[in-house]
């Protein structure tokens, strides 16, 4: 049975991290949430820029994404530090991530705890409790059918599609027919190849899935900006190096996810569910795409460049 060493947690969930998250549960708590990372050595800041001033459905599609960040594999445990007079509150961070996992999440409010200072010092404490829980973890073998790849490239060039992107293809062939599972986004970066993940859906209508989040994307875009993306895109780099049209460059990026079909084209925000090869809708600027990656569940993200 072909493994990997990671982290098996109380719920079910693992990683190959062991992550002591502190959040700022709006980017006016920002600072406080840095002073506690600073501070209490094996914590990791997670940015959160939302929380507050945006639509209805911003801030819905905000707490999906940041409760799939919070409740990846890769993390043992969460504090959210918050102001107190945000749209998003505790009740809602709780919800959203419980609803995924079952994971220790604790919270504070820097109103609540009368200023920035004594948020600090409380969350401090907070956090330093949480990482002696997270040491006490250890590294075990788990099966390879457990983990969910993530699968991204960029800096392209013609060497892309015919050895960086090949090779993790054919790594994400290997952890399939292990039993795991592999999840691409970069929906710009399929344009010119949507006809050939048309063909790769496990269905017809998967394969339409697909087919339209291309040519939808591609004409949104043409619709919101007036720009033709195929004559903004590749990137100067992409060009300097060799890349001559968008086509090219989406036919090299679209080795890197093998030969297995489809078995779904997510939207941003979802989580993975279910084994093999899955397909995320997701703009094409690498840290949005990592982030969608992190989001739905991949405890590992491999980063290919030209």
């Amino acid at each position: 049975m072909k493994t990997f060493q990671g982290y098996r947690r109380a719920d079910g969930r693992t990683g190959i991290r062991n992550l002591v998250i502190v959040m700022p549960g709006v980017h006016c708590s920002e600072l406080a949430a840095k002073k506690i990372v600073q501070v209490v050595p094996g914590t990791t800041f997670l940015p959160n820029p939302s929380g507050c001033g945006q639509s209805h459905y911003d801030m819905q599609t905000a707490l999906k994404v940041l409760s799939g960040l919070c409740t990846n594999g890769n993390v043992y445990g969460i504090l959210i530090v918050g102001l107190g007079c945000e749209f998003l509150r505790e009740a809602d961070y709780r919800k959203a991530i419980l609803a995924k996992a079952d994971l220790p999440i604790h919270y504070i409010g820097i109103q609540e705890e009368g200023g920035i200072a004594r948020t600090t010092e409380a969350g401090t404490a907070i956090a330093r409790k949480l990482v002696a829980e997270a040491s006490s973890c250890r590294r075990e073998e788990i099966p390879l059918s457990e983990l969910i790849l993530g699968l991204e490239c960029g800096g392209s060039d013609p060497t892309s599609g015919l050895s960086a992107n090949v090779v993790l293809g054919r790594v994400t062939d290997l952890v399939i027919e292990a039993g795991g599972s592999a999840v691409m986004s970069e929906t710009a970066e399929a344009v010119g190849a949507e006809h050939i993940l048309k063909m790769r859906g496990k269905t017809p209508e998967i394969g339409q899935k697909l087919y339209d989040a291309v040519t939808g994307w591609e004409q949104a875009r043409q619709a919101e900006t007036g720009e033709n993306i195929r004559a903004n895109n590749p990137s100067p780099g992409n060009l300097a190096s060799g890349l001559t049209t968008l086509a090219e460059k989406s036919l090299g990026c679209l080795h890197k996810s093998g030969s297995y079909p489809f078995e779904d084209c997510l939207e941003y925000g979802d989580r993975i569910s279910g084994k093999g090869l899955f397909f995320l809708n997701a703009p094409s600027y690498d840290i949005l795409n990592t982030t969608a990656l992190a989001s739905a569940g991949a405890q590992l993200i491999a980063f290919t460049t030209g």
